[in-house]
C-alpha cells in the first residue's frame, strides 16, 4: 500500500472516530461500543465500518452514514437479535 492511500485511510478513521464519538445512542443514550445501524438493510451498500476500512470516498461513506442510526453495541445486538426472531418466525 503506497504512503498516500496509507495516509488517506488514516484520516479517514480519525474522521470516522470524530463523528461516532459526537453521537450517543439513540435508545439508551450510552457512548459505549458504537455502531451505524442501517434502518433498512436493503438499502444497504456495504457496513460503514467496511467501507472506512475499504477507503471508500467521505461522500459515499457520508451516503451511507445518512441511512443508519447510531447504537451502542448492547442496542444494536438487540434490535438484530429481534430483527432474526421476526424473520424466522415469518418463514413458519
Amino acid at each position: 500500500m503506497n504512503a498516500e492511500i496509507k495516509q488517506y485511510k488514516k484520516e479517514l478513521k480519525e474522521w470516522y472516530k470524530k463523528i461516532k464519538n459526537s453521537k450517543s445512542c439513540e435508545y439508551c443514550g450510552s457512548n459505549k461500543k458504537k455502531q451505524f445501524h442501517h434502518l433498512n438493510p436493503d438499502e444497504k451498500t456495504e457496513s460503514v465500518a467496511q467501507m472506512i476500512h475499504k477507503g471508500y470516498s467521505k461522500e459515499d461513506i457520508e451516503n451511507e452514514m445518512n441511512k443508519c442510526i447510531i447504537l451502542c453495541n448492547t442496542c444494536h445486538c438487540k434490535i438484530h437479535k429481534k430483527e432474526r426472531k421476526i424473520k424466522n418466525q415469518s418463514h413458519h
